[in-house]
């Protein structure tokens, strides 16, 4: 069963993200100005976070004392230090402390659900303390922001551990290839920090330059890119490449406003050959609609590197991809699509559906979000996979992919400082 687990957390990891996504409130920023001095200042800000639900894998057990639900919770509390040197540099210290308590049927399918379930690219540098690492309990401290930015008038230079998101695709990205969140996780409010040394560059024109050099965790795994950006009116195009998961690669983008809706393109083109079938091209394809209160979302997704039925999911090279957060699907044909609706007063609902063309499978995720002030917000909701389940005998076997991740029902609070 020891394999399985592991099959199952990656699969796990891999859960396409709009339940969560969408559920969740956009990042805010708040502070405490601790020191306002003639060319230093120094702020400090954060959130406390907790969210917990229950656990359905999509597992036929065979054992029948393995319990059907399992129960998560969670705890995240981030403090977020600003420093101020002169009007060209600045300094960012992001602190979190995590806990988490698993019990049930949770145990048994891996801990990719919840908070801090998203693939940490991989770092030369350990920041990360784990007090207390037992079956069903952690508690851990890491350092998620160490960052030095230098601001000039030809743009701005960013070194040590930070965001990046490169792409316009919501639902199926591609080329945000530097850190992904992973669809199952609640503290979406700041993305997993890369190791990287950053420059974006504004020559005019409309014109926008970014460069990228990361750390992947040692010499022959360190990942470049160049992306360059230029907008036409209505119109933005999107030109980049470099080197990612050791291979070459060229990104493309693009995506014009129409007024009343706006289309738009990811592409992610390997360049050296391919070694499995399992590495291959990607695109999604978008339209996001606007109507006062309403706002919808489709995206067609190809998964160059993702299999053609269920039979393929379990390939080790598919299996690497998920477990590194290269991409978070194992089937090849895929269309999602998201409806939010601002409500009266403080309420957004959404609902989101994914299909997986290659099995059949559907996976849905309502939820409500409420915000109770300006500092704080309350998301309760679920998201359910349609399909056959996994079954671990005679052997192993991932029948579909949505199916194999069951359900989770979930209720989370945020609020910031």
């Amino acid at each position: 069963m020891g394999d399985m687990k592991l099959v199952l957390r990656k699969w796990l990891l891999a859960l396409g993200g709009t339940a969560l996504l969408w559920g969740v409130g956009e990042a805010r920023a708040y502070g405490w100005e601790l020191i306002d001095g003639e060319g230093f200042g120094l702020e400090l800000g954060g959130y406390a976070q907790s969210a917990g639900g229950l656990v359905r894998p999509g597992v036929d057990w065979p054992d029948e004392s393995i319990p059907e639900y399992g129960g998560l919770h969670g705890q995240v509390f981030r403090l977020q230090w600003r420093a101020h040197l002169g009007e060209s540099l600045m300094v960012e210290l992001d602190q979190r402390l995590l806990a988490q308590m698993t019990s049930g049927a949770a145990l048994q399918s891996g801990e990719g659900y919840g908070l801090g379930a998203s693939v940490t690219p991989e770092r030369s540098v350990d920041w990360e303390w784990r007090w207390v690492d037992e079956e069903g309990v952690g508690l851990s401290h890491d350092v998620e922001r160490l960052i030095l930015r230098y601001f000039a008038s030809w743009g701005e230079v960013v070194v040590g551990r930070q965001a990046i998101t490169w792409g316009s695709s919501a639902l199926f990205p591609v080329v945000d290839v530097w850190a992904q969140f992973s669809p199952l996780e609640l503290d979406q409010t700041e993305k997993p920090g890369v190791d990287a040394v950053r420059a974006l560059l504004y020559p005019g024109g409309g014109i926008e330059l970014d460069v990228v050099v990361a750390d992947r965790g040692g010499w022959d795994d360190i990942a470049y890119g160049l992306r360059a950006s230029r907008s036409f009116g209505a119109a933005d195009i999107v030109v980049g490449g470099g080197r990612f998961w050791r291979r070459g690669a060229l990104l493309l983008g693009a995506a014009y406003d129409f007024s009343s809706w706006k289309g738009r393109a990811d592409v992610y083109v390997p360049l050296a050959e391919f070694e499995s079938e399992a590495v291959g091209p990607r695109a999604t394809l978008g339209v996001d609609i606007l109507r006062g209160r309403w706002l919808f979302s489709v995206e067609q997704h190809f998964n160059g590197g993702g299999a053609s039925d269920a039979r393929g999911y379990q390939m080790p090279a598919r299996q690497d991809a998920l477990s590194r957060g290269e991409t978070y699907y194992s089937g090849r044909h895929y269309t999602g699509g998201v409806l939010s609706v601002e409500g009266q007063g403080r309420f957004r609902g959404t609902v989101s559906a994914q299909v997986n063309w290659s099995d059949g499978s559907v996976l849905v995720g309502p939820s409500v979000y409420y915000a109770l002030s300006d500092a704080s917000d309350l998301t309760v909701g679920f998201f359910e996979g349609i399909g056959d389940r996994a079954v671990l005998v005679p052997q192993p076997e991932l029948r579909s992919e949505f199916g194999a991740y069951g359900g989770f029902y979930y209720a989370q609070f945020r609020g910031f400082f």
